[in-house]
């Protein structure tokens, strides 16, 4: 495998802060976050504890992993439009095993649910869920794990268009089936490529061409090795070592591109959690810059997920080194160094430990996971127009949204 290694830009600290509709923006002025927020629980008392989520331009759909009674397998959805109207779809009443994912995807007309642990054993039961019938007669699922028990234990995925695949968390291998017949399956196993590739990846992203993983932790070591693999082939397999730049780039939850770089989330490399955001260029796999948001505010550490729109990247608050956070950070994708931070905790203290996010071209979203309360079912959203931007129209029905042109986290 190739290991690369380029140079490092620095952050530039930003240096004016303002008070904004109940939120702290740092560093900008050219956006009214109107934060509000939405209380699942309000809806059904079990609506907790979410990892990760993705949107089919009308609905916002949250991916079910445990509540403060157990596994969950009850995916929430949400109106974009109203922002208060909620739905609810029990996967276990399909199969008991269909609790506890970690991640999930959509390919337009389906949403797929990345399968994880489902409180007695690894699973490797991906769900599927209809968006045009948000029903149990909708959901159908594929057992990975029927063929090769390995296949089991994956941390989120992606979908290039005619395939999807499920990333290894707790195991070595990246599954791939197809989208078309969701039947057919193969898989990649990355110990042919390296043996400390046991697992340990926190998600990943395609750019169409190439697919890749996002370092954390493995063999109880954290890592800062990004995996591209070859959609079309499906064998050929690069590394870049974020190491090779900086020592403190390991550790990474989820990730994002926005057409001409990828970007990896900082969590916790072991030592502490970080904030230093590492993006690479796509075309050539390499040139490595490192944007530092703990320079802008010692706060901004310890992310899970995040997403680009079309001028900036946003990344995910959960816990720092002071505990569960709050503040969001948005950086410039343009400089990658002008950040700005929004604290959701100003308009609800509760709005912290939240794991993976999305846009739908006129707000974002952050989804919840854990609070220090429990598990929390508080979906956070807020403007990411500027002033510039709001003559931008929505036009939502069951069959299609017109929205502006975003890159979409895979969460």
């Amino acid at each position: 495998p190739r290991r690369t290694a380029m140079r490092r830009v620095a952050a530039r600290p930003s240096c004016l802060a303002l008070l904004c509709v109940a939120a702290l923006l740092q560093g900008g002025l050219s956006t009214d976050w109107s934060v509000s927020y939405l209380d699942l629980t309000l809806t059904q008392t079990d609506l907790a504890g979410f990892k990760g989520g993705f949107t089919d331009g009308n609905y916002g759909y949250l991916v079910p992993n445990a509540n403060d009674a157990g596994m969950s397998g009850m995916v929430a959805r949400f109106s974009l439009g109203d922002f208060s109207t909620v739905e609810v779809l029990d996967l276990t009443a399909v199969d008991a095993d269909l609790q506890g994912f970690e991640g999930g995807f959509s390919d337009g007309s389906h949403g797929y649910l990345v399968p994880n642990f489902n409180g007695a054993a690894d699973s490797g039961k991906v769900a599927r869920i209809s968006f045009a019938v948000f029903g149990a007669g909708s959901v159908d699922f594929l057992d990975l794990a029927a063929t090769d028990m390995a296949l089991t234990g994956f941390v989120r995925g992606f979908s290039d268009g005619v395939h999807g695949f499920a990333l290894p968390g707790r195991n070595s291998k990246i599954a791939r089936f197809s989208l078309l017949d969701f039947a057919t399956f193969d898989s990649l196993d990355l110990t042919a490529t390296d043996t400390r590739y046991t697992g340990g990846f926190a998600g990943g992203f395609s750019d169409g061409t190439y697919g890749y993983l996002v370092p954390s932790i493995h063999a109880l070591d954290y890592f800062g090795d990004i995996v591209r693999f070859d959609l079309q082939d499906f064998s050929t397999v690069d590394v870049l070592d974020l190491t090779l730049t900086d020592a403190d780039l390991k550790g990474f939850e989820g990730g994002f591109i926005d057409g001409t770089h990828g970007y990896v989330v900082p969590c916790y490399n072991g030592a502490a959690s970080f904030g230093k955001v590492a993006r690479f260029k796509l075309d050539g796999f390499g040139s490595v810059e490192v944007l530092d948001l703990a320079s802008t505010d010692a706060d901004l550490a310890g992310f899970v997920g995040g997403f680009a729109d079309a001028t900036h990247g946003y990344v995910v608050p959960n816990v720092n080194s002071i505990g569960y956070s709050g503040k969001l950070a948005r950086f410039s994708l343009d400089d990658f160094s002008t950040v700005d931070v929004l604290d959701l905790t100003l308009t609800h203290a509760d709005l912290t430990g939240f794991c993976g996010g999305f846009t739908d071209g006129f707000h974002g979203y952050a989804l919840p996971w854990v609070y220090a309360g429990g598990t929390s079912g508080k979906v956070a959203r807020f403007s990411v127009l500027t002033t510039t931007s709001t003559t931008a129209t929505r036009t939502n029905t069951k069959t299609s949204s017109t929205t502006r042109s975003t890159t979409s986290a895979t969460t």
